[in-house]
């Protein structure tokens, strides 16, 4: 799917005939959000095949029995992607919280950002004003306060708990 989205991209930037209106700066834009769909279909298939799909799992020794599948948006590099991924609980303690494998397996910050679009996140916060840092990186697909930003624990996995 994504070889043949790219394929298409390549297609018509190579075969279209720039017309009046379009400036370089409207092709170099347009061609940049085209290439990062793929980036984020690419993603979102790496990370499909970091989850677990099995009834029960063991961690450091621990069993845990799958309780949901559901959708989680990630925030990537290339911008949000949303897949679906395996939840599961330790039934033997019911203050034990939920544990994603697919998150401990990537490494995901705060159960939402991916260990790159972290590391990218923090430095933005670190050397530029909100405003700036929307400026910088305006999204049409996912609102982020900036400020928020600054919460960002990497020694913490918040995205790993729930309650169920």
């Amino acid at each position: 799917m994504s070889v043949a989205k790219l394929r298409a991209i390549l297609e018509d930037a190579g075969m279209r005939k720039k017309g009046p209106e379009e400036t370089f700066e409207t092709f170099e834009k347009r061609l940049h959000q085209q290439l990062q769909e793929v980036e984020r279909d690419l993603l979102a298939e790496e990370l499909e095949r970091a989850d677990v799909d099995a009834d029960a799992i063991e961690v450091e020794g621990t069993g845990y029995r799958r309780v949901l599948r559901a959708a989680q948006t990630y925030m990537t590099t290339a911008g949000p992607v949303t897949v679906e991924r395996a939840l599961f609980k330790d039934r033997s303690n019911d203050h034990e919280h939920c544990i994603v494998p697919l998150d401990l397996k990537v490494g995901m910050v705060d159960g939402f950002w991916t260990p790159m679009a972290a590391q990218q996140a923090t430095w933005v916060v670190s050397q530029m004003t909100p405003q700036t840092g929307e400026e910088l990186f305006p999204s049409p697909l996912i609102e982020i306060d900036p400020a928020t930003l600054i919460e960002i624990d990497p020694g913490l996995d918040h995205g790993s708990w729930c309650t169920i």
